[in-house]
């Protein structure tokens, strides 16, 4: 399998989200290989963009990584600020005192304590919703005072949007708690960062917040920026009821044309997308046939002229993301993580 990354379609995406920032900054979030995008080639990129666009260089903040190993691929690529969003503090802290413009996210007062010691400069993440990492409100008024008084370190606060694509009620209510938790501390610090909305969040124009923390618009948004592709590796006819793959789950009912497409669930297509989904070939509809394998699937092809080694397209801007969601009864995420094949990268 073959896996396009359209680098330009990343900055396509950017450009297209500017009026939704309007004075806000943004950190590329590019944890978790970029979404399964290549995340040094994704910094690099977005770097080298942004000696051209003066906009971009303004606007991008830095990076958000998952850990400080992602954060050490691209030290060298950025002098930006690296936010580290979910390892904790403790798990670096000796490589992190010789590091700049790496910042821990602090969600726990035992690392809290580690940064205050070793005078580390942090972000502090607030729970205001999410039930996942992050101070609850009244134990961040509890601490308010050590931040207070350790203001100097303090480099930015942050919360997580978790129904911003399908609850704006919700998200209101999320930001509104924020901002009354924060803003006291704003009044003491000018520049401290505040950032709340992940890339659903940008399109509500939250306001006196610094910051956005932009992850799948970057490779999903006005262009999808990965396209994955096979090949037939063989052609066969197959007669009236023939079994087809694992256990005989399908079964042929006429004389069918079968092609077997190099790629599985070892690959990112999972076996929910057995005799249920199609992939394209020469632009018309390959259903799958049977269960998916390992490393194989077999489908149903348009016609007996078509041999082995003909291109099968998997994933594309017109055999979307939203079809595969629908399949796969999951999110864009779990998708773009999961692919795998080797990696082709188109910068124009």
């Amino acid at each position: 399998m073959q896996k396009i990354i359209f680098l330009n379609r990343i900055y396509e995406n950017i450009k297209t989200l500017y009026p939704y920032l309007e004075n806000k900054k943004f950190f590329a979030v590019v944890k978790s290989n970029a979404y399964g995008h290549n995340l040094e080639k994704v910094v690099s990129f977005l770097e080298k963009i942004a000696k051209q666009d003066k906009v971009l260089d303004k606007k991008l903040l830095g990076y958000a990584v998952k850990d400080f190993d992602e954060a050490k691929q691209i030290l060298r690529l950025t002098k930006r600020k690296i936010l580290i969003l979910i390892e904790p503090l403790k798990n670096f802290l000796k490589d992190i005192k010789i590091t700049k413009n790496v910042y821990p996210t602090i969600y726990d007062l035992e690392n809290l304590k580690l940064a205050l010691k070793y005078k580390i400069p942090f972000h502090i993440k607030i729970d205001t919703g999410m039930t996942r990492l992050g101070f609850y409100p009244r134990e961040f008024l509890k601490i308010k005072n050590f931040l207070e008084r350790n203001i100097d370190l303090l480099d930015g606060i942050l919360s997580h949007l978790p129904c911003a694509d399908t609850n704006f009620e919700f998200t209101k209510k999320q930001h509104k708690l924020f901002l009354k938790l924060t803003l006291p501390l704003k009044k003491k610090k000018k520049d401290l960062i505040l950032h709340l909305e992940n890339s659903y969040g940008t399109l509500y124009k939250l306001k006196h917040l610094d910051a956005a923390r932009i992850g799948l618009f970057l490779y999903f948004f006005k262009r999808q920026a990965m396209e994955v592709y096979s090949y037939l590796l063989q052609t066969k006819e197959a007669q009236f009821f023939q079994k087809v793959s694992y256990c005989g789950t399908y079964k042929v009912k006429n004389t069918e044309y079968l092609g077997i497409v190099f790629g599985g669930y070892n690959e990112g297509i999972f076996r929910k997308a057995s005799n249920k989904a199609y992939f394209l070939i020469r632009g018309k509809k390959a259903y799958i046939r049977g269960n998916v394998c390992m490393n194989l699937i077999i489908v149903s092809l348009p016609n007996n002229k078509i041999k082995s080694g003909e291109k099968v397209e998997i994933l594309s801007e017109r055999h979307n993301l939203f079809y595969w969601s629908k399949i796969f009864e999951t999110i864009p995420y779990e998708i773009l993580t999961s692919l795998r094949g080797k990696e082709i990268f188109i910068e124009n």
